[in-house]
């Protein structure tokens, strides 16, 4: 069988979201209400970023340099290295951003990861993204469901592996789901089957399991 791993990156593979991360630290005033708003489905990932991305004071080697500090789930590495032996792809789907994951790939030797994501941009001080893979709807700024259907055609198996909002619809497509808090909570609410993880430790004994 042909199978395909899809994971999330903040929350899943770090240990704290870098978005939020980045925010608190280098967002001016109205920042909360603004994620607020996105949190609540009012605002896409788009229109929410940009808006706070026009009270952001910080330049990008002073974000990398942030980005770098952020905990990282270390059996992650293990999980990369267990699939690369077995000749199984893996996928990075994120609705954060390159900067970011860059970032901490770089840090970890794990340049080597495909990676589907919106791109931060700067020019003179200023900062805006690019959503290349943006949802229909308008709510994602990066469709996890669309990537997932896209990648199933090349597979007979997905597995996905999330934590948050926007893996509620991406995991929909899924054959297999590792889930953490609030995927987690959405998947028992909804009676979709998921196996509960804490870090990719775990999913690599669940799968030895199967």
């Amino acid at each position: 069988m042909k199978r395909i791993f899809i994971t999330d990156f903040d929350g899943t593979i770090t240990l704290k979201d870098t978005c939020d991360a980045m925010i608190e630290r280098f967002a001016g005033e109205g920042w909360q209400e603004i994620l607020k708003k996105w949190e609540q489905g009012e605002l896409s990932t788009s229109v929410c970023s940009r808006s706070i991305f026009k009270t952001f004071q910080v330049t990008p080697e002073d974000l990398k340099a942030f980005i770098a500090t952020i905990p990282f789930d270390k059996s992650f590495v293990t999980f990369c290295e267990y699939l690369q032996k077995k000749g199984e792809k893996l996928f990075i789907v994120s609705d954060g951003f390159d900067l970011n994951i860059t970032t901490i790939l770089e840090k970890y030797s794990l340049t080597n990861l495909p990676v589907y994501c919106n791109n931060l941009l700067y020019n003179q001080g200023s900062w805006d993204l690019s959503c290349p893979y943006s949802s229909e709807c308008g709510q994602c700024g990066t469709c996890k469901k669309a990537l997932v259907s896209k990648l199933k055609k090349t597979c007979d198996q997905i597995v996905y592996i999330g934590d948050g909002y926007s893996d509620t619809c991406g995991c929909q497509g899924a054959d297999i789901i590792f889930a953490k808090s609030h995927l987690l909570e959405y998947c028992r609410s909804h009676q979709i089957k998921a196996y509960p993880f804490t870090t990719f430790a775990d999913i690599i004994a669940l799968l030895e399991q199967q």
